[in-house]
């Protein structure tokens, strides 16, 4: 794979779940947060990785032209055909190329009938390579109904929605210097009527500091992380210290742009 470039640039579109902050009729303390501003307002999923859009959730469209980034990016890449991952499709007016999973191409062709054309595939079989970036693709278990996908340039990873911490998926993610992780939940693993699956926070720090993983920035942040932002990265950190982990972890924002 190719070196991984000095100037390596993400920028957090939306850093939510399939909920949103603040969600309208909820007066949870999260919801009040919100409402407030600051770094607890989130949108569905969505960030620019140097010039690739992962993940569509609904709003990023809108979010893309609220802050004039239509020329950051050149193509999308989608992790996996879940509303908050890749709904925002429905209202992407640029006419740039759409990656997704072949492994789901029927899934995406049935949903998004009007996109057929744009769709490319990607693979979990050897390297794939968008605008310039070349990665690797590895399926995560998240639902049994749904392939979901980890992207890996280099020594950056971004993983979502992670249902399952296996040794595969420790050796793809082995000696990474930035992994993004699923933030749904801090302490306790998330199943609802055993259709999807979260492993929470905890774990997966456990998880990667064992695979040598230097820094994670959680995104995907739901309601059942429980407390506000800046309560929850103090949870976070107080973790890591209390247990003398060698790992850097933050919490990620909407906006929240970083160089690396």
């Amino acid at each position: 794979m190719s070196p991984i470039k000095k100037n390596s640039r993400l920028i957090f579109l939306g850093t939510g779940s399939l909920d949103v902050f603040p969600k309208p009729g909820c007066n949870d303390i999260l919801c009040q947060a919100a409402r407030r501003g600051g770094k607890d307002r989130r949108a569905q999923p969505g960030l620019i990785y140097n010039r690739i859009l992962i993940d569509c959730g609904e709003g990023i469209p809108e979010r893309i032209k609220e802050w004039h980034l239509e020329n950051e990016f050149d193509a999308v890449l989608i992790s996996h055909p879940h509303r908050d991952h890749c709904w925002g499709l429905q209202r992407f007016p640029w006419k740039k190329p759409i990656y997704v999973p072949l492994d789901s191409r029927e899934i995406f062709d049935n949903l998004f009938p009007e996109l057929k054309s744009r769709f490319k595939n990607y693979y979990c079989l050897g390297e794939n390579e968008i605008s310039g970036e070349k990665f690797k693709a590895i399926r995560i278990f998240h639902s049994p109904a749904i392939f979901n996908h980890a992207f890996r340039f280099n020594k950056f990873v971004y993983a979502q929605d992670i249902g399952k911490l296996d040794k595969k998926f420790g050796e793809f993610v082995k000696n990474a210097k930035l992994v993004i992780g699923d933030g749904f939940s801090f302490d306790q693993d998330f199943v609802i009527q055993e259709a999807y699956y979260h492993v929470s926070m905890i774990r997966q720090i456990n998880f990667f500091v064992k695979y040598q993983v230097r820094s994670i920035i959680f995104d995907g942040i739901g309601h059942h992380s429980k407390v506000p932002h800046e309560y929850l990265e103090l949870k976070l950190w107080d973790y890591v210290e209390d247990n003398n982990l060698k790992i850097s972890v933050h919490l990620a924002y909407d906006g929240l742009t970083l160089s690396f």
